[in-house]
């Protein structure tokens, strides 16, 4: 009988050191769980503000486009307005000339 009691005993000691054991492995799992919890917020709104951030450079790349077109079109005007003012000059030039040598006559 007092074989048993202590086998009882022993038992319920390591039902006791499980538990205690379970318990331990209950609160890790917890803190785990909650900062694989914060570690997936945080990772979406990381993918958010990346989403975010490509639709922002993708409008401002699209503005740069934009610019650099009107820009372009403005050089184009600038260097056709550049060959205006070059073709004037050499008729004013030549009529300078022409003037100049009526003049000599």
């Amino acid at each position: 009988m007092e074989q048993v009691a202590k086998k009882l005993g022993v038992a319920h000691e390591e039902i006791q050191r499980l538990t205690d054991e379970l318990q331990v492995k209950e609160k890790e799992q917890c803190k785990l769980d909650s900062a694989l919890k914060k570690a997936q917020l945080e990772i979406d709104k990381l993918k958010e503000n990346l989403v975010k951030q490509k639709e922002n450079d993708a409008a401002d790349l699209q503005k740069a486009k934009e610019h650099n077109q009107r820009l372009d079109e403005e050089i184009l005007a600038l260097r056709n307005r550049v060959r205006s003012l070059d073709s004037e000059k050499k008729v004013l030039g030549e009529m300078v000339s022409l003037i100049y040598f009526l003049e000599l006559i």
